[in-house]
């Protein structure tokens, strides 16, 4: 069987308030190897750092690496794209991070719904068709789809404005999902909280931090951090 450990929203150099987001990894990753959660690999699915530097990278490649699995990532809103290239070895097209990775049981593709200097996300339309091209090629099997932000609403419609993925491209995306129902499973982070949904005809879920989880409340734009243990998602 195919079996993906999700690790998300690693924050790597940040402190909030008093939150170290080297040591929640580092408590996620012990905690997988502890219990036996292994797998075919390991998806980084954005703000994988802080601050964009390479000490900050480097510190989650040489934790992550302890697991012994491959690594595929994704890009977040506190992303590089080039140093994520030039520290996992990412392909894809060089203005976006998007790419696929086929497995015996599974395609993987890879969006990438960072907007530069925003918290916001979004698909454009040549994505989406890229997207589309990329399912076509292998209708009738069993595909993943996984982006940073999730393609769902949370509780926090002005949360959701400010930092959430546009409702243009929830929009896109579903049409594409809704032609292809080969796709079993869209995967996402940045909530800091597990989130279930689905979009058109697929399910989606948002796993959550390894650094601090979020409390969202309906009314706010903002979020409350909130000391939790750190969390990942195994998909199996």
């Amino acid at each position: 069987p195919l079996t993906i450990v999700q690790l998300s929203d690693i924050h790597a150099g940040a402190s909030w308030d008093g939150y170290d987001g080297i040591s929640g990894l580092a408590a996620a990753v012990a905690t997988i190897i502890e219990r036996g959660h292994g797998g075919t690999a390991v998806l980084l699915s954005g703000d994988l750092v802080h601050h964009g530097t390479d000490a900050e990278y480097e510190a989650v490649r040489g934790l992550v690496e302890t697991l012994g699995l491959p690594i595929f990532v994704m890009a977040g809103n506190r992303d590089d794209r080039a140093a994520l290239r030039r520290h996992f070895d990412v392909g894809g097209v060089p203005e976006q991070l998007r790419y696929v990775v086929d497995f015996e049981a599974a395609r993987l593709v890879v969006l990438d719904s960072k907007v530069a200097g925003a918290s916001r996300g979004e698909l454009d339309q040549e994505q989406i068709d890229w997207l589309d091209t990329r399912l076509e090629e292998v209708a009738g099997q069993t595909a993943i789809v996984a982006l940073h932000h999730p393609p769902i609403a949370s509780v926090s419609p002005p949360w959701d404005a400010r930092a959430g993925l546009d409702p243009d491209s929830r929009a896109r995306l579903a049409g594409v999902l809704a032609r292809h129902r080969n796709v079993r499973r869209v995967l996402a982070g940045h909530l800091h909280r597990t989130f279930i949904g689905d979009i058109g005809g697929a399910s989606v879920l948002a796993v959550p931090s390894t650094y601090v989880q979020s409390q969202v409340f309906g009314d706010s734009p903002e979020v409350e951090k909130i000391s939790e243990p750190a969390g990942y998602g195994i998909h199996t």
